[in-house]
């Protein structure tokens, strides 16, 4: 299927596009006259439905800061943070067992064990 050039939505320059939009708020967007532009213009409505679609969206007030995320997304998120922090208490709960399994080695320790001659059946890991 062979489209004509009118069909295409870039087909307008920017001034053109302008014109469009000036006109449409200038009249107060009146019935039919989205037909009359697009008559003027030598294009079809939906290009000028496109345009007037851009420009509201240009002036639409915006909340300043980062756009919100979808909720799903968020969701999505906290669920894999929760799932982290899980995880992380679990390992911080291991190692504090095995602190409280451990012994610490003092030099007054070390001397002791190396007077009573214990340190030879003893395994390293063991100290």
């Amino acid at each position: 299927m062979v489209l004509s050039q009118f069909q295409y939505k870039d087909n307008l320059p920017f001034s053109s596009r302008l014109a469009i939009a000036q006109t449409y708020v200038h009249f107060d967007g009146y019935h039919g006259l989205v037909t009359k532009l697009a008559t003027d213009f030598q294009t079809n409505r939906q290009q000028i439905y496109a345009i007037l679609a851009d420009v509201e969206q240009g002036f639409v007030p915006q909340f300043p800061g980062p756009k919100p995320v979808e909720e799903s997304r968020l969701l999505d998120r906290i669920e894999t943070l929760y799932i982290t922090n899980r995880l992380l208490e679990q390992k911080n709960e291991q190692l504090h067992r095995r602190l409280r399994q451990s012994v610490e080695v003092t030099p007054e320790r070390l001397e002791r064990l190396l007077l009573t001659r214990i340190g030879e059946m003893l395994p390293y890991e063991s100290l």
